[in-house]
């Protein structure tokens, strides 16, 4: 099925086919708080870095104006958010004497880093859908393989699972997994 369901009949014929049983009888038993909702967004997108030449002087760009994610991965608010801190710090600059020009070149400077993380796990697990279209950024398959070894490790290694929630829920960046402690967990 390609679409989302549009009714409760459609949905629950969607949760017959799992392979999971327990989900499909959770469902029948449990009590809708709401009608069923549909959400689509057209893309998700991000600015490139040599936007910023052609922007007003002073302009700065936040939230989904940068940086605009699938809801499905509960990323965009914690990203706005964490944009928003590092608009707070290199505004604070101004106390000690920085330009409002030097601050904001600082900033423009700091946001691709600052998303780099949530974009490409976003990216990874957009492109293992096939109707995903767009050029799939070189290494897009290594990293699904590697995501993949990830998310196996976790289920049977507490220690990989916590390091995924945090990573996740960008607390921790993605490059811990590259620890050679972290690693051995992977490739067993």
């Amino acid at each position: 099925m390609t679409e989302p369901p549009q009714t409760e009949e459609d949905f629950e014929h969607i949760a017959k086919m799992l392979p999971q049983p327990h989900i499909y009888d959770f469902i029948q038993r449990a009590t809708p708080i709401s009608e069923l909702k549909i959400y689509r967004i057209p893309s998700q997108s991000r600015k490139r870095r040599n936007i910023i030449n052609k922007l007003p002087n002073r302009f700065i760009m936040i939230g989904d104006s940068y940086c605009r994610f699938d809801p499905l991965y509960g990323q965009g608010m914690t990203v706005a958010a964490m944009e928003a801190e590092l608009l707070r710090k290199e505004l604070g600059r101004l106390s000690t004497g920085e330009t409002m020009d030097t601050v904001i070149k600082s900033y423009w400077i700091k946001l691709p880093k600052l998303t780099n993380d949530p974009w490409d796990m976003a990216l990874i697990e957009a492109y293992r859908h096939p109707g995903i279209t767009g050029t799939r950024p070189i290494g897009i398959g290594l990293k699904q393989w590697l995501t993949q070894k990830i998310y196996k490790a976790s289920a049977h290694d507490s220690s990989v699972y916590l390091r995924l929630a945090q990573v996740m829920n960008l607390t921790r960046p993605s490059s811990i997994f590259f620890l050679p402690s972290l690693l051995r967990k992977l490739f067993r």
